[in-house]
């Protein structure tokens, strides 16, 4: 429930038009695949919106970077919603533009990694 009320505080605060939820995107050529929380209006420009309801990581801009690559608007405005249990919220934008080219890069070597010399761990380096 607190969640739920940060969050509407948010919609209410920023006058946000949602115009999608939990929008399924992938991408054949990288194959990599993932839902978008939010995709919506603010202050009349498209954006792009994970929630988050944990400590912030580092990853998070690389994240919503990749929805952006899925859902084929690359240049859209891209954030992370964090919201807390005293029904707090904030608005963390992703500005780099350069996060695009980074998860591109990055999905590009995962699914070609044995290419590049990666090779799984044997059992015995497990244990």
């Amino acid at each position: 429930v607190p969640y739920l009320n940060a969050f509407k505080k948010f919609v209410t605060g920023t006058n946000f038009i949602v115009t999608a939820s939990e929008k399924i995107v992938w991408c054949e050529k990288l194959w990599v695949a993932g839902t978008i929380d939010l995709l919506g209006e603010l202050q009349g420009k498209p954006v792009l919106i994970d929630i988050k309801t944990g400590g912030k990581q580092d990853h998070y801009h690389l994240q919503t970077a990749g929805y952006a690559i899925l859902n084929k608007t690359p240049d859209i405005k891209r954030f992370c919603l964090h919201l807390d249990q005293k029904e707090k919220y904030k608005l963390e934008p992703h500005l780099d533009a350069k996060d695009i080219d980074v998860f591109q890069g990055m999905a590009h070597y995962f699914n070609k990694r044995e290419k590049y010399g990666w090779k799984p761990l044997s059992k015995q380096t497990q244990e």
